[in-house]
């Protein structure tokens, strides 16, 4: 092989960058899976928004268990969300607090609570998530 065979070899077709991206990023996203966001209002304010993913064949009562393991991110809007003094791996929401899992723009399920706790793993993190007893009171206020 001359070297202008070798240099036109090593260039490759004009579609090779596209298609090695497209078969690189395709394997990205879990085949089979949602990616799920859960919303936490209290009294109607965006307080807390964090993501996970659920199998394609799960629904709403495995959403609220999801819901109560740690996400694998989280946004807590403009740090809303306030440990308390006592113990900062925990957060008292007082008043109506609304919880709902999305899918993409479509409500997967919704429960409205009086007060809830979050919880998380490290005092300086940002992954809130719901403790047993509130995944369940969160399941029971769905009716599931």
């Amino acid at each position: 092989m001359n070297h202008q065979q070798l240099t036109a070899f090593l260039r490759g077709p004009s579609w090779l960058p596209a298609a090695a991206a497209v078969i690189l990023f395709s394997g990205c996203a879990n085949p089979g899976m949602r990616l799920l966001r859960m919303e936490v209002y209290q009294n109607e304010r965006l307080m807390l928004r964090t993501m996970f993913d659920a199998p394609d064949r799960e629904g709403p009562a495995d959403f609220w268990r999801r819901a109560g393991a740690e996400p694998f991110a989280s946004e807590d809007i403009g740090l809303r969300v306030k440990p308390d003094a006592d113990d900062p791996l925990r957060a008292n929401l007082t008043g109506s607090v609304q919880i709902k899992i999305v899918h993409v723009d479509k409500v997967m399920t919704s429960a409205t609570l009086t007060n809830l706790v979050l919880q998380r793993t490290t005092p300086a993190g940002l992954q809130w998530y719901l403790p047993p007893e509130e995944v369940q009171r969160a399941t029971q206020a769905t009716g599931l």
